[in-house]
């Protein structure tokens, strides 16, 4: 027997000794191919040691050992080959076709295992071949069925890219939808039920109140005030019950016109336009009974009020106000806006220190507490014994008109909640509406720094980045001056379902990127959420903590790797936070876990998870080629041949898009911008916060409607006082300019306090130069609700004041 060779020793057998006269202890030069990056060849050598000679019997002249080769084993001779790599035939001799002829494939050569390993071990595994040998009690041809029988008893499928599916029960997880974006909706529409309730609840405490003299007249003859509520209650059942039904009818309208948008306007968002309105009955039976709840419950608190108040001065039509407030209860409001606005403080110092300026909880944290805040604070005002708003002089006549305001506190308080409240829905929605086209493209942008992200649905074995591969693949010289200053980071892809926002249904398995060495180096984006090291139970190793693509290298356990993620999609579309794990089969069939351990705060990754090439080729090893680019154009040269010198980015990355194009069409290659690319993935979000946008007019316009309403009743209430004004000499030009600035104060209030809780929400991203928020469209709008606002209101109190004053201040009217 021939001793085992250990490390570098080698054993040839006794026709390749005799035929390079060689022998034991002497050295020989072995030369080979290994498989490249690019999947190209490489050829390498290395030098072994002869541990022996093998005679020619047994093992050293089994040509089984040698694995069947398509292209090889087939021919008579070796001038016949047809290998799929490289042989120089023109070497082959005479002894060498003798030895094919005799012995065929039959290896002349043997190291060890671990050597074997060390040098031709690819992706797709070691062993070509395995021997057996039966026991001696069975017999080879019952060994060869009961081997074949527990071979394929124990066979997985899915080695071999055979799965089974149940299609049905797929088909309905996947319809399930990746986001139910109703609960989304509902927090949006918050404010827009709160001013909606509050107008409800305004107008129908109005109603009561003009009824004063009626609600006196019955208390005074003996009617009880729990008959007065039963009476008030069954009068504004009918009315509400009828006003509920006629708004079910105009919510289904207006929802059908929103359907109507999303299968033509909005389109690009959903992607279908096999959209239809789906109207559930308890919904209906919800908005109908929350209705009757809110006016049943105003009702009945204005009536429990109003029994509080003589029945003289309701006989007479008087409606007695508290001017002042118990100290208690300012304290208690006062506390209140205190403890509100430190809390948003707080959070805002946390977003600055946490850089966690895009999370919407953040936001809301923030944003909600200080117009929390400001709103209690004018209640405070208003039922405070205040003195002078300025001082004398030509600020007198604005000080009486403000004060004035606070002449029924809930009345104003309701009014510029509703404004205050539209005010912030709509700078919320200014602030995350994006356009990525029109913002710098940075390193820690969306982009990355990247200026194109390209795809090719036939795999690249070539490196793009090498002048040569690119001679090969057919770019012409102008091609090569115009792509000498990019730099290309090719990432190898695993097919997959789309992860981002636009897959209207919830992804399986999501599509997989494998990230080069060089692109982990590289580094860029903005990241959301890491998870420490610490957090991963495993050993720190590569960890670059300034760089966090390096936890792709973080060695988690069999079956379990690192994965990164946009943190929209990881969050809405997968449903998964930091640390968590999602569940698929790699390519052996085996349950494969990807944890994710850091997001991107937005990327243009949105569609797929990005793990490192060395792990997606380890579990998916037939992945073979490129088929995923990002250029970075940020070394374009400046003196190009083709027309693009002084050309801006944008401009530039058009040009090498069309030259990449044209060149590689036969491959299926399309770029794309990434700003562009960007644009695409927030169309979604974009669409979403235009619904919003017209969830906030809306709450605008019942904002206006409620402030004209709540000025007309006061107008008339305050007839006496006016007329007595006007029996002072003011005129009737000064009256209606003071009521409209009283208006316009509420009005202004109203919009200030929400415009500025919504701005302090989201001063975290303007530090971080995240935002541009769009000043121009942003003040336009909030300028025409205050016109509008005003407009109205100089109609409503044009026609309040026309009724003349003088019987009025005789006590005729």
């Amino acid at each position: 027997p021939a001793p085992i060779p250990t490390d570098n020793e080698i054993l040839i057998n006794e026709w390749a000794a005799n035929d390079i006269k060689a022998g034991a202890g002497d050295t020989l030069r072995m030369e080979y191919y290994v498989v490249g990056p690019y999947e190209e060849l490489e050829l390498e050598t290395t030098d072994f040691v002869v541990a022996g000679v093998v005679a020619m019997s047994g093992l050293g002249n089994d040509r089984r050992l040698t694995p069947d080769y398509p292209g090889i084993e087939d021919t008579e001779n070796i001038a016949d080959w047809d290998p799929p790599f490289p042989v120089d035939l023109r070497r082959i001799r005479t002894v060498d076709e003798d030895y094919w002829d005799e012995y065929a494939a039959t290896p002349k050569a043997f190291v060890s295992e671990g050597k074997a390993n060390e040098l031709w071990s690819t992706r797709y595994g070691v062993i070509t071949s395995v021997r057996m040998t039966p026991p001696d009690a069975v017999q080879i041809d019952e060994f060869d069925t009961l081997f074949e029988t527990a071979m394929l008893a124990r066979l997985n499928l899915s080695q071999f890219g055979m799965r089974f599916l149940e299609v049905r029960a797929d088909g309905l997880q996947a319809a399930t939808g990746a986001t139910d974006f109703s609960g989304l909706f509902i927090a949006f529409s918050f404010f827009l039920i709160a001013s909606a309730t509050m107008l409800a609840g305004l107008l129908f405490s109005l109603g009561v109140e003009t009824r004063t003299e009626e609600i006196g007249l019955l208390l005074s003859v003996g009617y009880t005030l729990k008959h007065v509520h039963r009476r008030l209650l069954a009068e504004g059942s009918i009315v509400a019950t009828i006003g509920a039904l006629v708004g079910l009818v105009a919510s289904v309208g207006y929802a059908a016109l929103m359907m109507l948008g999303l299968r033509t306007l909005w389109l690009p968002a959903v992607g279908t336009s096999m959209l239809t309105l789906h109207v559930v009955p308890i919904s209906l039976a919800t908005g109908w009974l929350i209705s009757m709840i809110v006016v049943l419950s105003v009702i009945w608190f204005t009536v429990q009020r109003l029994g509080k108040i003589p029945a003289a001065l309701l006989l007479r039509g008087s409606v007695h106000r508290l001017i002042g407030s118990s100290a208690s209860r300012r304290r208690l409001r006062r506390s209140f806006a205190a403890i509100s606005a430190g809390f948003a403080s707080v959070m805002l110092v946390l977003a600055f220190a946490t850089g966690r300026a895009m999370d919407p909880m953040v936001f809301g944290t923030i944003g909600v507490p200080f117009l929390a805040a400001g709103l209690a604070l004018f209640s405070d005002w208003c039922r405070g014994s205040h003195g002078h708003l300025g001082p004398s002089g030509t600020m007198a006549f604005f000080g009486m008109a403000t004060r004035n305001s606070a002449w029924n506190p809930g009345r104003s308080i309701l009014c510029v909640a509703l404004v205050a409240f539209a005010s912030f829905v709509i700078v919320t929605v200014a602030a995350n509406h994006r356009d990525p086209t029109r913002e710098s493209q940075t390193m820690n942008s969306g982009t990355g720094g990247f200026a194109l992200y390209a795809t090719s649905e036939i795999p690249l074995h070539e490196d793009l980045n090498s002048p040569d591969d690119r001679f090969d693949l057919g770019f012409s010289r102008d091609d090569e001056n115009l792509l000498r200053g990019a730099r290309i980071f090719p990432l190898r892809a695993v097919p997959g379902d789309d992860a981002s926002c636009l897959n209207l249904y919830r992804p399986q398995n999501p599509r997989l990127l494998g990230a080069s060495p060089e692109l982990v180096e590289r580094g860029g984006f903005s990241f959301a959420t890491i998870l420490s090291p610490s957090s991963l139970d495993s050993e720190v190793g590569n960890q670059d903590p300034d760089n966090p693509w390096a936890l792709l290298y973080q060695d988690l356990g069999p079956n379990i790797v690192p994965v990164l993620g946009d943190a929209n999609s990881v969050q809405w579309i997968l449903h998964l936070s930091l640390g968590d794990e999602l569940i698929v089969e790699n390519e052996y069939g085996q349950p494969l876990h990807l944890r994710i351990v850091a997001t991107f705060a937005e990327s243009v990754f949105r569609s797929e998870l990005l793990i490192s090439e060395a792990n997606l080729l380890t579990h998916f090893p037939s992945q073979s080629g490129y088929s995923t680019f990002l250029l970075d154009l940020a070394g374009f040269p400046l003196d190009t041949n083709d027309g693009a010198a002084g050309t801006s980015i944008p401009t530039q990355a058009d040009a090498v898009a069309t030259t990449l194009e044209r060149t590689l069409g036969p491959y299926g290659f399309d770029a794309e911008r990434t700003d562009q690319l960007l644009a695409d993935f927030l169309v979604v979000q974009n669409t979403y916060l235009a619904t919003f946008q017209l969830l906030g007019g809306l709450g605008l316009l019942l904002g206006t409607v409620g402030l004209t309403i709540v000025l007309i009743r006061n107008v008339i209430e305050r007839r006496a006082e006016l007329a007595t004004l006007r029996a002072f000499g003011f005129r009737r030009k000064a009256l209606t300019r003071m009521v409209l600035i009283e208006n316009a104060f509420l009005l202004a209030l109203g919009t200030t306090i929400g415009s500025m809780s919504s701005l302090i929400a989201i001063a975290p991203r303007f530090a971080g130069g995240a935002l541009d928020l769009p000043w121009n469209s942003l003040g336009l709008i909030l300028a025409a609700v205050f016109v509008v606002g005003m407009v109205s209101s100089t109609l409503a109190v044009a026609g309040a004041l026309h009724v003349p004053l003088l019987p009025v201040l005789k006590g005729d009217q």
